[in-house]
């Protein structure tokens, strides 16, 4: 399924390598963040050019947990953000989406987020 294509509606996403411990993105897109989308070449998003590269070098694929289409996600992306931020990684260069957090913890706050943003 594709967004609408205008901010701040879109889905959120929790990706991680299982060898790679304490490094889990927190991510929001426009569209979905794992399936085929028409806007990017060849249907391939950052996402699989990361994995594609893992599992290059042996490493396996990533771990994505993606999340309904959400009229509020980047907004409520930016609010986990901000929550998160003693747990930025300082050790990714400029990257600022990488927290040193269990990913099954940070998909239970992103959910926890969603259902509060619907009801």
């Amino acid at each position: 399924m594709e967004g609408w294509g205008k901010s701040p509606a879109g889905f959120l996403y929790v990706a991680w390598h299982p060898r790679s411990p304490g490094y889990t993105k927190l991510g929001w897109t426009l569209w979905h963040p794992t399936e085929a989308c028409e806007k990017y070449p060849h249907g391939k998003k950052r996402l699989h050019d990361i994995e594609h590269y893992l599992q290059a070098f042996g490493f396996g694929g990533l771990k994505v947990e993606s999340f309904e289409f959400h009229p509020k996600a980047k907004l409520i992306e930016s609010k986990l953000k901000r929550e998160l931020s003693e747990l930025r990684r300082r050790d990714v260069g400029r990257n600022s989406e990488i927290f040193n957090i269990d990913p099954e913890v940070l998909v239970r706050r992103v959910r926890d987020a969603l259902n509060a943003q619907t009801h």
